[in-house]
């Protein structure tokens, strides 16, 4: 059996609960997720957000960054950053306030670099993509193409969204090596073999763990490609999880709680510890 090394999760609604407009995480997760670092456990968050607005809102919830969690973060659900507690540093960024985290060596300079010309080939398809959805009088609040990541195209309802993803597979052959995710009402355009999941397959690699030593938690459907098993990963998945997502983690042979949002971290990192992937004794004394 493996040990887990490595645990991920996504951030919003996942590890943050906004239950009444308060970005929070419960004090006995945030407390256990310490002690996992104390233990030698790298966590870390593999999310959506950019960098400054990821660090931001964790200060917002009272969370010092990188003191001592997290110990990674995925920025776009691309780029990695590490903890300098954990790997020497060599740069310094802009959003960085504190100057905690480093670059994972030329792996984030490269993916830029591919990003950045998937998007100018992109660029071209854009007015045909946008004019096709119009058709089809689907309600497009916003739409935005960024170098970093790809296309965002933010509609008003769910079912359009699903709907838009068949209609612009047609503007694409696999030679394009474009893929096409949902997110609830957002469909992103993006590079394939880009996700969340292939940055924690980097991000595993990186220390040498294997898939199997990673322990990946989500709640929502840009959060599949580490939750359904594709990578080789454990899986959970917090209560509030779309119905989708819990269905995979199932299929994953993963746990699905019935606790939201922070509280359901704890629950499936605590589940996973009675099945002998971590230490039991790390939960003595707390509350839940």
């Amino acid at each position: 059996m493996h040990r887990i090394k490595m645990i991920a999760m996504d951030f919003d609604w996942t590890l943050l609960d906004h239950t009444g407009g308060k970005k929070y995480i419960p004090s006995d997760t945030l407390a256990l997720i310490n002690r996992l670092i104390a233990g030698g456990i790298l966590v870390g968050i593999d999310s959506g957000r950019q960098a400054e607005a990821l660090l931001d809102t964790l200060r917002l919830a009272g969370v010092q960054p990188g003191r001592p969690f997290p110990s990674f973060f995925m920025d776009q659900e691309n780029f990695i950053y590490w903890n300098r507690g954990h790997r020497d540093p060599h740069r310094i960024y802009d959003w960085d306030k504190d100057g905690m985290f480093v670059s994972q060596g030329g792996d984030n300079d490269t993916l830029q670099a591919a990003n950045d010309a998937f998007c100018r080939r992109l660029a071209g398809r854009v007015a045909d993509m946008m004019a096709a959805i119009d058709a089809q009088g689907w309600a497009v609040e916003k739409w935005i193409v960024f170098s970093q990541f790809g296309m965002e195209i933010h509609f008003t309802e769910a079912d359009c969204a699903q709907q838009a993803i068949a209609l612009l597979e047609d503007f694409f052959t696999p030679q394009d090596g474009v893929a096409l995710h949902r997110n609830t009402s957002i469909v992103n355009v993006v590079p394939a073999g880009s996700g969340k999941g292939a940055a924690l397959l980097r991000a595993a690699r990186y220390c040498g763990y294997a898939p199997g030593d990673v322990l990946a938690i989500g709640d929502s459907l840009n959060d599949i490609s580490m939750l359904s098993g594709e990578y080789g990963f454990l899986s959970g998945c917090v209560g509030n999880a779309d119905p989708i997502v819990k269905e995979l983690v199932r299929k994953n042979d993963g746990y699905v709680s019935d606790k939201p949002a922070g509280d359901g971290v704890y629950d499936v990192i605590r589940h996973y510890a009675a099945r002998g992937y971590l230490d039991a004794e790390i939960f003595s004394g707390d509350t839940l």
